[in-house]
């Protein structure tokens, strides 16, 4: 749904303008931006796309055949990445949104543009610079971001320290204007979007429950493998029959939900009772995993992003310790404190987690404090960040950039 804000005192309005009325344009007011959230939000929007970047791996997988399909029906160019074609229209783009951090090199061939980094998560993990002993392919990398990105969004103040940390950039060129992924969060009908994915009538469980891990292989990292075989690493007392039983006793649905560059590893058992969310079924009903997130009554994580960026609903989360040892040497936490980034219990056994899951269902004041003061701590006072402002202010083409 495309809203449009009109309120002459609101920031991101203002903003937004200032950018669009910069000295340094070109005569083509052209944007990239990247990321499928964003894109599924402009068509939904209904701006008007002239075109469609995509890199070499994206048409290997049917799914993204399919899509490419659907924008070729809308009359939207896909237009492969490096080819001659492409390169043809880097210097015509007078603003660039990503969430990735990809256009270092190409920002550099339109010099008079604005680069704005949304980035793709907020959360525990360091990254770049806030490591304690980054790779050289991260500092490389990381100060290829800094440098050439004009402006950062954050959530909040809180997070300018980190992302200046991170990036190795002034506070001046971080700016707290919210998180676009809270539109979908905060305005999507999640319910009914979980039960197109899963194919399920979803009126006959009393809470649903979502459990989402962290990707363990990121850039330049190879965190923790999980040895246990099962998807929550448990590795004492993992009872497959127990957990379904306990599920169906309480009419509890669990979905599951591993990252897509993990899925294969692991041999997930269904149920009536567990039923896994998968990246093609998202794709089949142009579905973001964001656009279901507000169908949860407990997200279940461990140093995920989600876990941060689920308080926005002020809903409880669990946290799953099985290797938090091995993560913290491995990886690491933001200022090692794993409490600090824990507003809700945590578990390492299959017992703890069926006990500390039922205390936040059954009891709303269970860990109520913690998630009320970390949220305004993480998110400020902010509802959203209305990412179709970003639409609703541009009167000519919108041109997009997919990693």
């Amino acid at each position: 749904m495309s809203m449009i804000i009109t309120a002459k005192d609101n920031d991101k309005i203002k903003y937004t303008k200032s950018l669009l009325k910069s000295k340094n344009r070109n005569k083509e007011s052209k944007f990239i931006i990247e990321g499928y959230r964003i894109l599924t939000l402009a068509i939904e929007c209904r701006a008007k796309l002239d075109y469609v970047f995509i890199n070499e791996d994206f048409e290997k997988k049917q799914e993204h055949k399919e899509f490419l399909e659907i924008l070729k029906k809308k009359g939207i160019n896909a237009i492969l990445i490096g080819t001659d074609e492409f390169k043809k229209y880097i210097p015509k783009t007078n603003v660039f949104f990503t969430t990735q951090g990809n256009l270092d090199g190409d920002k550099l061939k339109a010099k008079n543009s604005i680069y704005i980094e949304l980035w793709h998560g907020v959360g525990p993990k360091p990254s770049g610079f806030a490591q304690e002993n980054p790779s050289k392919d991260d500092i490389r990398g990381y100060e290829n971001i800094g440098e050439v990105v004009d402006y950062f969004i954050v959530p909040s103040d809180f997070w300018k320290i980190i992302w200046g940390a991170t990036f190795k950039v002034e506070y001046s060129r971080i700016k707290s204007l919210g998180m676009p992924i809270f539109d979908y969060f905060k305005n999507s009908n999640g319910k009914y979007n979980l039960s197109k994915i899963l194919n399920k009538d979803l009126s006959k469980y009393k809470k649903i429950i979502m459990y989402m891990p962290t990707f363990r292989k990121g850039f330049n990292h190879n965190d923790v493998l999980n040895k246990s075989g099962n998807v929550f690493n448990i590795r004492k007392d993992y009872d497959f029959k127990k957990l379904n039983k306990y599920l169906e006793k309480n009419m509890y649905l669990l979905c599951i939900k591993p990252h897509p560059g993990e899925m294969s590893k692991f041999a997930i058992k269904e149920s009536e009772n567990i039923a896994i969310v998968s990246e093609s079924k998202m794709l089949e009903h142009q579905i973001s995993v964001n656009e279901i997130m507000n169908a949860f009554d407990l997200l279940i994580t461990d140093y995920s992003s989600i876990g941060t960026e689920f308080l926005f609903l002020n809903r409880p989360v669990l946290f799953n310790v099985c290797d938090i040892e091995e993560y913290k040497k491995n990886r690491g936490l933001l200022f090692g404190d794993s409490d600090f980034w824990f507003p809700g219990p945590t578990f390492r056994t299959q017992k703890e987690l069926i006990e500390e899951t039922e205390k936040l269902l059954n009891d709303k004041n269970y860990y109520l404090n913690d998630r009320e003061n970390k949220k305004k701590l993480w998110f400020g006072n902010f509802h959203d960040l209305d990412a179709s402002i970003c639409f609703n202010l541009i009167s000519d083409s919108v041109s997009f950039f997919i990693v």
